[in-house]
């Protein structure tokens, strides 16, 4: 007669095989192909964008916004990025001023006389263009400014995206 088989006792939960994953890796995963396409698409040239900025400083609180150091605004991206040397920074401006102006910076980071500015002092759109010389980090600036002319207190707004080529 044969012997009957053992009985063994049911798996405890920590006896049985742990799982390589779960959720952690899941949203590891899924971060990391966001990141890869973002700079995918960024290097590739399908949307050479790294911020916008929109704002609107008018009426009678004007004043007293540019006077505090306030200006009211939108900031999406990031102001200060990595070029590569070779690229070319531009920042695209859709600008409505009724007094003042608009200035534009690139600047590299601790570098003050790589400071490259344009003052927007008409409405409308524009482009300005700063090829990079050498590789680092480079700062974006958008400020509404006194006019050069008649020094009025910026009342305006604008809408200004920046990235590279």
């Amino acid at each position: 007669m044969a012997r009957p088989a053992p009985r063994t006792a049911p798996a405890r939960a920590d006896d049985r095989p742990k799982s390589k994953g779960g959720i952690g890796t899941f949203i590891g995963i899924l971060i990391a192909g966001a990141v890869g396409t973002v700079v995918f698409v960024y290097l590739s040239g399908i949307f050479p964008y790294v911020g916008r900025e929109s704002g609107r400083l008018e009426g009678p609180a004007a004043a007293a916004h540019y006077q505090a150091g306030f200006v009211p605004s939108e900031t999406l991206g990031l102001k200060t990025f990595y070029y590569l040397s070779g690229q070319t920074v531009f920042v695209e401006y859709d600008a409505a001023i009724a007094a003042g102006a608009l200035r534009l910076t690139v600047m590299r980071e601790g570098m003050p006389e790589s400071l490259r500015e344009h003052v927007v002092t008409a409405s409308g759109r524009g482009l300005f263009v700063v090829p990079i010389a050498s590789s680092g980090l480079y700062t974006i600036g958008v400020a509404p400014v006194p006019s050069p002319e008649d020094a009025a207190l910026p009342r305006l707004a604008y809408t200004v995206h920046w990235g590279a080529r």
